[in-house]
């Protein structure tokens, strides 16, 4: 009973671990950059990072996940810049420069539809892809199940957030658990295509998340990387060659 309580009053504790930054923070990457605040619908302010491509073919919105914040995410913008791609980076709330705190799913979703709404200000929505790692897989799922992006692209995806914490904390009640975020039930109905990177050897989310999705979704284009895990997918050679390929 006692695990029961602290899990529902210590749920964002629980599941996020945001690295928090000074407003006077100055960033530096090797791409170039804008820094752009956006404004949530209570009045928060969150941060993004928007790094430039010279080709422009279009722009992805990358959903980091649980940890860190933009100064460590942005670190990989290359992988789209050099193929082509403007990227954008969003801190939720209480991550990096971004304010206010997480308090539950829909406002995750919400503030991610904030961001999609900029972009869609300034590029056609057929040049919009939609990428979510780890946890942001989830807000990356019900973003392209709400709009219309070019693709969705997931890095180490659960089918789940309820099934990943069962399987991590038997025996707790589904009814209690506020973050579902239910990947398997959104990408039924994503029209555009989709593609899935998951290292074998994640012992994080394990690699049978996303066999049950590409099993019980088979118009997903699943990319097993053999021999990595959860924290250094993008590491991967084999990884870089496929995601050029999909962003060609």
């Amino acid at each position: 009973m006692t695990i029961y309580i602290v899990i529902v009053m210590f749920q964002e504790k629980l599941l996020f671990y945001p690295a928090k930054l000074p407003k006077n923070y100055i960033y530096s990457f090797d791409d170039p950059f804008e820094e752009i605040f956006l404004e949530t619908n209570d009045g928060c302010k969150l941060n993004a990072l928007l790094f430039k491509s010279e080709k422009r073919k279009g722009v992805v919105l990358f959903l980091h996940g649980n940890g860190g914040a933009n100064h460590g995410w942005g670190q990989g913008a290359g992988l789209y810049t050099r193929n082509g791609y403007d990227v954008m980076y969003l801190d939720y709330r209480g991550y990096g420069k971004s304010e206010g705190e997480i308090s539950s799913e829909k406002q995750l979703v919400n503030d991610a539809q904030i961001t999609y709404d900029y972009l869609k200000g300034h590029y056609d929505e057929n040049k919009i892809i939609i990428s979510g790692t780890s946890l942001g897989s989830g807000i990356a799922s019900k973003l392209a199940l709400d709009n219309n992006p070019k693709k969705l692209l997931l890095n180490s995806p659960f089918s789940s957030l309820v099934k990943l914490i069962q399987e991590k904390v038997i025996f707790v009640p589904r009814q209690i658990i506020k973050y579902k975020f239910e990947t398997d039930r959104f990408l039924e109905k994503i029209d555009c295509p989709i593609a899935i990177f998951h290292g074998d050897k994640d012992s994080v989310i394990p690699v049978r998340h996303s066999l049950n999705l590409k099993n019980k979704y088979p118009k997903i284009d699943l990319h097993v990387v053999k021999n990595f895990g959860h924290n250094n997918l993008w590491l991967s050679g084999d990884y870089r060659i496929k995601m050029k390929k999909i962003l060609e």
